[in-house]
């Protein structure tokens, strides 16, 4: 197996050649790139010859995810990254693993359990069909009604009544198309694998937001937008820096 690593810390891209060489000597890998640039003209000229990708996702010029704007990578990737805020975005691009650092070999060593169980001996390729099926099924199921604790009992929402959701003073609420809060027990951040990344977009710490709910994007400072929601809310609401491409893309997108 021929595999390419794309990381820009050279000690933790040492730690991953070590780490696949105990799971099989036979692995070569072929090389090691540390920006977006670099990984895109290689991939252009050599893709044919890479049977695995071990990618970072947050690069020294940017999220890796740009280099597949940038070129077709029709091959499997292991993500691999300090945060854990983009698993639904990784899980889009052909991914059979994501990895938080730092890297456990057992971890490693499954996600490549994983891609050797969907190779085809038969024609020495990676059947991509087989591989998209088996990481739907692995992945845990959006939700798609919440039950919200009262008083008095539980009520259900539905996601289709939902514009958004977002934290304060360390809680979590959901905002209903018909500009109601409700307590949800549940943070943001495991909100944000649990829903269809075709409908909601997590913009930053504090917001999770459907597409139907942005009615207005303003440019602002530090390269941020700066969003008007509706039902609208008291406070400004920014997609962090290092989304805003994702969400433009996102909000362009079919849904």
């Amino acid at each position: 197996m021929k595999v390419l690593i794309i990381e820009d810390e050279i000690v933790a891209a040492n730690r991953i050649k070590d780490m696949l060489a105990l799971y099989d000597s036979e692995i070569e890998v072929i090389e090691i790139i540390d920006n977006i640039v670099s990984a895109v003209n290689y991939i252009s000229i050599d893709k044919e010859k890479i049977d695995l990708i071990l990618m970072d996702i947050q690069l020294a010029d940017g999220l890796c995810f740009e280099i597949f704007e940038q070129v077709e990578v029709p091959i499997p990737v292991i993500f691999t990254t300090a945060y854990d805020d983009y698993t639904l975005k990784a899980f889009k691009v052909n991914s059979i693993d994501y990895l938080l650092k730092p890297i456990e070999k057992e971890e490693l060593f499954r996600g490549l359990e994983k891609l050797r169980s969907l190779y085809n001996r038969s024609s020495h390729l990676i059947n991509l069909d087989a591989l998209i099926q088996t990481i739907s099924k692995n992945d845990e199921a959006y939700k798609y009604r919440f039950l919200i604790k009262k008083p008095t009992g539980y009520i259900p929402i539905s996601t289709k009544e939902i514009a958004y959701f977002y934290s304060e003073d360390k809680l979590t609420f959901i905002k209903t198309w018909d500009n109601n809060n409700h307590i949800l027990d549940m943070t943001l951040e495991m909100l944000s694998h649990k829903l269809d990344p075709k409908k909601y977009f997590k913009i930053s710490r504090s917001f999770i937001v459907h597409h139907q709910a942005v009615e207005e994007i303003k440019f602002h400072l530090n390269n941020r937008l700066l969003l008007r929601l509706k039902p609208s809310i008291n406070k400004d609401v920014f997609v962090s820096r290092n989304s805003c491409k994702l969400f433009k893309n996102w909000m362009k997108s079919e849904s």
